[in-house]
């Protein structure tokens, strides 16, 4: 494990290594399902981080999984976890995410050990299995593997808190158990973050007041406005904002999935605080002559 601390922000910067290989019989892959084995694993790595927030107060500030290069001739997806937290005096967890993702696609149920700066607390993948995001992308990693005639096994490397990785290798027989378990009843995952602070990073066009450009957690997304009384006030123009504004409220995601990947959309539920302000921009007038 990589550490960096930066003083000046105040941020603690860790790096940990995990690995997917799809064991098979072929050399290559279509590039759909490569695809798609990407984004649910980064989606398991951060519902993994919002559990670690949610129960354990102990989760990552951001979490930001890159892809090193591939090695040829050999369908493997090594990641890079790039993990932020601000203020290290907290219960920042020490807990490696890859151990725990490794125990959720395994079907370990053996105790998962959740340790921090101030606690050490025993858990078990029920708990980490309860947010739907991490549920929902544990059991299609697993599916894609089990349905996939070509792949024979999924092997898996990870690193463990003493730094030394290590790999385990399951059977399609175990991951079709998983599958099984974490099927979705529903077709489309829902999370709601609630009072969740938004930074404000584009225009806002007065004929779409609807469609917002806003920044969560540092990632920009677009959402649709759904608040029809905070609607009614800007249209009054009682309300303006500006790039670099921030306001508070509930946003919805949903996360829904066909055959070219998984999509998400945003909706801003309610608002809860924004600036009590409103900026007037006066024309320029223009220079006297004497």
């Amino acid at each position: 494990m990589k550490i960096n601390q930066q003083s000046f922000h105040d941020i603690v910067f860790t790096e940990e290594f995990f690995e997917i290989r799809l064991v098979c019989d072929t050399d290559s892959i279509d590039i759909l399902s490569l695809i798609k084995y990407l984004n649910h694993a980064n989606n398991m790595f951060q519902g993994i981080n919002e559990t670690l927030h949610k129960e354990f107060n102990a989760g990552y500030t951001d979490i930001e999984v890159e892809a090193y290069a591939l090695e040829y001739g050999s369908i493997r997806i090594p990641l890079k976890l790039k993990k932020y937290a601000v203020n290290s005096l907290l219960g920042i967890s020490t807990t490696f995410i890859g151990g725990v993702a490794v125990n959720l696609v395994s079907g370990n149920k053996e105790t998962i050990v959740i340790t921090s700066n101030t606690d050490e607390i025993e858990s078990s993948s029920a708990t980490f299995l309860q947010n739907s995001q991490t549920k929902r992308s544990v059991g299609k990693i697993a599916r894609m593997v089990a349905d996939n005639d070509s792949i024979s096994d999924l092997s898996i490397t990870y690193e463990k808190s003493d730094g030394q990785r290590e790999k385990m290798t399951i059977t399609k027989k175990t991951l079709k158990e998983v599958a099984e378990e974490c099927e979705d009843s529903e077709e489309d995952v829902i999370n709601l973050y609630q009072n969740t602070h938004l930074e404000i990073y584009g225009p806002i066009l007065e004929n779409k007041p609807s469609s917002w450009r806003v920044k969560i957690n540092g990632h920009p997304i677009r959402a649709y406005m759904s608040d029809k009384d905070f609607l009614e006030e800007m249209t009054a123009k009682k309300i303006a904002f500006a790039p670099g504004d921030e306001i508070i409220a509930d946003i919805e995601e949903v996360i829904s999935e066909d055959e070219r990947g998984e999509h998400r959309r945003w909706s801003i539920k309610k608002v809860h605080s924004y600036p009590k302000y409103t900026r007037v921009i006066k024309e320029q007038q223009p220079p006297q002559i004497f």
